[in-house]
C-alpha cells in the first residue's frame, strides 16, 4: 500500500468522526454544524493536499469555510486520522462540485457565472455571527423564520432602527443562508442608492426591459434603507411595481429603514400600506448584556490578552450601537498594535479610548432620567408630563423633553411617544420641530437646556 493509499483511505474511513471532532473544536450549535459541517464530503487525498466538497456548490460558503475552518479541518484529520506517523504535513483544499475532474479553487469559484448576484453580499454577515439579546431577539427570529420559509411568512419583513445596529447583517444573513440552503434561489440585495443608480441608468438608456429582468425575477430581494427611495419620483414608481410584482408571485421582500414607515416623510400611503402588510419589526440600541457579549465574539480567538475589565468598560462607555461598540474595540487592538502590547488593562484602554468614551457614555441615559430631570427644572410632576393637560406650563416642558430624548438616546419618535403618555409619533416630531425652531430665539429655553444638560453631566450640542 502506497503512502498515499494508507493517507487517503484513513481520512475517508474516519470521516464522520473527523467532523464530529471540528463541531467540538469549534463549539459549534446544531445549526451551525448541519449548515457548514455536516454537508462537507471528502473526495481524495493526493499530493499532501486532502480534497473537501462543498455539496451545496455555492462559492460564498466556500469562501466562508475556508476562512472559518480550514485550520481546524487540518488538525482534526491529523488527530483523527493519527496522520503524524505518515506525513509531516497536511493542506486542504475546499472545492465546489462541477463536472470537471479538476476541483474547483477558491479563486476560480469567485469567477462563476452565478457569483454576480452573490457579489453584494458579505460572508461574514451570518445567523451565527449575529449577537442575539433582547433588544434585537424578535428581528432576529423574525429574520430566521423569512430565511427558513421565504414568501410564505412575514412578506414582506420591515426591520427598522438607527445606525449601527444590526438591520444591514441580518438583512445579508437571510440572504446568505438562502445561498447556502438553496442554492438556485435568485437572492438580490442592494441599497437604496444602487437602486436608485440604476433605475436612472437604465432608463437614461432606454432599457427598462434589463432593469425588470434583474429585479422582478429574483426569489429573493433585500433592499436597505428603503427610505431614501422615497420622493425620487421615477425610482419611487419602479419600486412600487417591483414590489407588486414580487409580492403577487409570493417571492420574498425584506426591508430595512431607519425608521418606522409611519415616521417616513412624505411616504405615499399606498407604500405605507404595503410595507405594514408583513411584519414590521425594530431593532433597539444593545442592553449591557448584548454588549458585553458582541464584545467577547469580537474577541474570539484573539491572541492578545485583555482583561475582562476592558470589556466591562467599553460596554459600559460605548451603547449607541454595535458599529461604535466594534470600533471602541478595534482602537485598541490597534494601540495595542502601535505600542507593541501582549496585555491590555483598563489604563491602557482609557488612553486608547480617551477621544471616544464619553461621547458613548453621553447616549446611555434612560429618557425615563432626562424626563424627571426636565420635570425638575421645570417644577412640574413627572405624572403630569405624561398626563393629557395641554396648558403651557406643562407643554413645554413635555416638548422639550421630547427634545432631549431625540437629541441624546437612540429612541424613536414612537418610542418617544411612549414614554410621554403614549402620544403618537406625528405629535412628538412636531413638538420636536418647535423646540427647534425656538432654539435660534429664545433664550430662556436655551438657558434651561444649559441647566439640565449640566444636570445629566452632557455637553450641550451646537
Amino acid at each position: 500500500m502506497t503512502e498515499e493509499t494508507s493517507v487517503d483511505g484513513r481520512i475517508r474511513q474516519n470521516w464522520e468522526e473527523i467532523k464530529e471532532k471540528v463541531r467540538d473544536m469549534c463549539g459549534l450549535t446544531n445549526i451551525s454544524y448541519g449548515t457548514w459541517i455536516e454537508p462537507l464530503e471528502f473526495l481524495r487525498y493526493k499530493d499532501g493536499t486532502a480534497y473537501i466538497l462543498i455539496t451545496n456548490n455555492n462559492a460564498m460558503a466556500l469562501e466562508y469555510v475556508q476562512r472559518r475552518f480550514n485550520s481546524f479541518l487540518v488538525e482534526a484529520i491529523d488527530v483523527v486520522a493519527q496522520l503524524d506517523d505518515i506525513i509531516s504535513g497536511l493542506n486542504v483544499v475546499f472545492t465546489l462540485e462541477t463536472e470537471s475532474e479538476e476541483p474547483v479553487t477558491q479563486e476560480e469559484a469567485s469567477q462563476e457565472r452565478y457569483a454576480p448576484m452573490l457579489t453584494r453580499l458579505k460572508p461574514k454577515f451570518t445567523f451565527e455571527s449575529f449577537v442575539v439579546g433582547g433588544s434585537n431577539r424578535f428581528a432576529y427570529s423574525a429574520a430566521v423564520a423569512v430565511a427558513e420559509e421565504p414568501g410564505s411568512t412575514y412578506n414582506p419583513l420591515f426591520l427598522y432602527g438607527g445606525p449601527g445596529l444590526g438591520k444591514t447583517h441580518l438583512l445579508q444573513a437571510i440572504g446568505n443562508y438562502i445561498c447556502r440552503t438553496a442554492p438556485e434561489q435568485k437572492v438580490l440585495y442592494v441599497t437604496s442608492e444602487d437602486f436608485t443608480n440604476e433605475v436612472i441608468d437604465h432608463v437614461m438608456k432606454g432599457q427598462t426591459d434589463e432593469l425588470h429582468e434583474k429585479y422582478r425575477t429574483v426569489d429573493l430581494l433585500l433592499i436597505d434603507d428603503v427610505q431614501f427611495i422615497i420622493g425620487k419620483k421615477a425610482t419611487q414608481l419602479e419600486f412600487f411595481h417591483t414590489f407588486n410584482t414580487l409580492y403577487q408571485d409570493g417571492k420574498q421582500i425584506v426591508l430595512s429603514s431607519d425608521r418606522h414607515p409611519k415616521e417616513i416623510e412624505a411616504l405615499d400611503e399606498r407604500f405605507r400600506s404595503r410595507f405594514e402588510m408583513g411584519l414590521t419589526s425594530d431593532i433597539q440600541k444593545p442592553d449591557y448584556e448584548t454588549r458585553m457579549a458582541i464584545l467577547r465574539k469580537l474577541h474570539e480567538g484573539k491572541i492578545l490578552d485583555i482583561d475582562d475589565c476592558v470589556f466591562e468598560y467599553i460596554a459600559n462607555g460605548v451603547v449607541s450601537n454595535v458599529r461604535e461598540l466594534e470600533g471602541a474595540y478595534t482602537k485598541v487592538v490597534a494601540y495595542s498594535r502601535l505600542n507593541k502590547l501582549e496585555h491590555i488593562g483598563e489604563e491602557e484602554a482609557k488612553l486608547a479610548l480617551r477621544d471616544d468614551i464619553e461621547v458613548g457614555r453621553a447616549r446611555n441615559i434612560p429618557p425615563s432620567v432626562i424626563i424627571s430631570t426636565v420635570a425638575e427644572q421645570y417644577n412640574v410632576s413627572v405624572d403630569l408630563l405624561k398626563s393629557k393637560k395641554r396648558s403651557n406650563d406643562v407643554v413645554l416642558p413635555r416638548q422639550l423633553a421630547m427634545y432631549l430624548i431625540r437629541e441624546y438616546t437612540d429612541t424613536t419618535l414612537a418610542g418617544i411617544g411612549k414614554e410621554l403618555g403614549g402620544r403618537d409619533h406625528s405629535t412628538v416630531k412636531s413638538s420636536i420641530e418647535r423646540i427647534t425652531d425656538m432654539l435660534s430665539t429664545d433664550g430662556d429655553i436655551n438657558q434651561k437646556i444649559d441647566v439640565i444638560c449640566m444636570k445629566l453631566n452632557l455637553n450641550k450640542k451646537e
